[in-house]
């Protein structure tokens, strides 16, 4: 079977089970980052993520909800920029573009560090988790 197959090896919801506090979950999860740009070839990059602990999970939402609901977000940097760096994979536009925010290209972008500040809190334990270094 291809390693994209649905039936290769990914566990089903029946053989994943929730696990206790400081115990990690049953079993990685696969996904795949597909670029499919109007012009030129589509692309696609399989990734798995190691399992992580009640603990961290409940944790990490409980960074991303401070973070969501800390301020305006008033700036521009789509979770696609993110997941393609990760995928070493180039964008030529984001879902952005299709809404719900109008003119999204009119928001500024933020600084370098600011940035850096928000991919780390909000994406970090996907790094982590898949083994990237950054």
């Amino acid at each position: 079977k291809s390693s994209l197959d649905p039936r290769s090896r990914c566990p089903s919801p029946r053989q994943r089970r929730a696990a206790g506090p400081d115990e990690r979950s049953a079993a990685p999860y696969r996904f795949v980052v597909i670029n499919a740009p109007p012009k030129g070839k589509p692309s696609s990059k399989q990734f798995t993520f190691a399992p992580i602990s009640r603990d961290e999970a409940r944790r990490y939402l409980e960074v991303l909800a401070k973070d969501l609901c800390r301020g305006v977000h008033d700036y521009f940097l789509p979770c696609e920029v993110v997941f393609a760096d990760l995928a070493k994979l180039s964008l030529s536009r984001t879902s952005s573009y299709f809404g719900p925010v109008a003119h999204p290209e009119e928001y500024d972008a933020l600084d370098e560090n600011a940035a850096r500040a928000v991919v780390e809190r909000r994406f970090g334990l996907y790094y982590k988790s898949l083994g990237v270094a950054r």
